[in-house]
């Protein structure tokens, strides 16, 4: 349906959820009006919208989703009950420093903001922040205390992290590829994704409660912590390994490891290696004994 904007009596104040997911004509969604019973809003594929002005007490999810929005109003702040905030694929060169005044928000989504440079200091509980492929993204300011997933993989131009907290249980960074240290990882990691992060240069002291790690395509990385006694999942690469296999630890479940192998029908060839992906599912003692040259 071809509405650019909506009519001029657009009043939504008894309102309670809109979806216009789609809409790909409508470039301009205002109202001055007061809305206390919106709480969800759906503007997913917006492709065109670039004006967004709607007041609510109540909002607790909010879909911006690839449009061409650029900022957020000051009125933006008012919106104290939102819980999820959805921007993938905007275009937002920064984010508002008034959305830590969000104080219930626990969820961001601002993935694929290819224009994003920083992102300003979070609110105090949230819980998972996705910013991966912002690959214009630079800094990211102090974490709250409360973040429990960082997902923040391609995103090629960032180089350091700030300290991260203390809970955090997920952090993926594959891609970065000019991040060149991880440090003071938080105690409470289970998972560390680092693959294909080609400067890094090296990792500290692994967390003891760590459940899976990747280091695949780490290319730079010279030295690696002792493994975590509790580590079940570990995908590396065998033509860079850091490790023997009498030390992986005992809890071990599965070993994915890429592998350069030369055989007689590859050694005349321009590459006389070929590569292949191997999985081990390490089963029982006998099976680990079997794996030790």
């Amino acid at each position: 349906y071809p509405l650019k904007s909506m009519p001029e009596n657009f009043s939504p104040e008894k309102l309670a959820k809109l979806d216009l997911c789609f809409c790909s004509s409508l470039t301009k969604l205002t109202s001055n009006s007061h809305s206390p019973n919106f709480s969800d809003l759906n503007l997913q594929d917006y492709m065109n919208l670039r004006e967004f002005l709607l007041i609510s007490d109540n909002m607790k999810v909010l879909k911006l989703q690839w449009t061409k929005v650029k900022a957020l109003s000051s009125s933006f702040e008012h919106h104290r009950k939102l819980k999820w905030l959805h921007l993938k694929g905007s275009h937002f060169e920064r984010l508002p420093s008034l959305i830590n005044n969000l104080i219930q928000q626990q969820h961001l989504h601002a993935i694929s903001c290819r224009e994003l440079q920083t992102i300003p200091e979070l609110p105090l509980f949230l819980e998972t922040l996705y910013a991966d492929s912002c690959t214009s993204l630079q800094t990211l300011l102090e974490f709250p205390p409360s973040l429990k997933t960082l997902n923040i993989k391609k995103c090629r131009s960032l180089q350091t992290l700030p300290e991260i907290i203390l809970f955090l249980e997920t952090l993926d960074v594959e891609y970065c590829t000019s991040l060149k240290t991880l440090l003071d990882l938080p105690p409470f990691l289970k998972t560390l994704n680092t693959g294909e992060c080609k400067s890094l240069q090296s990792l500290t002291e692994l967390p003891l409660f760590l459940k899976t790690l990747s280091t695949t395509s780490c290319i730079s990385l010279k030295t690696l912590a002792n493994l975590p006694p509790l580590l079940e999942t570990l995908d590396t690469e065998g033509y860079t390994s850091l490790w023997t296999l009498s030390e992986l630890p005992l809890l071990l479940k599965t070993l994915n490891i890429w592998m350069r192998i030369t055989s007689d029908s590859t050694r005349a060839s321009p590459f006389p290696w070929k590569s292949i992906y191997l999985t081990l599912h390490i089963t029982s003692d006998s099976t680990r004994a079997s794996l030790v040259p």
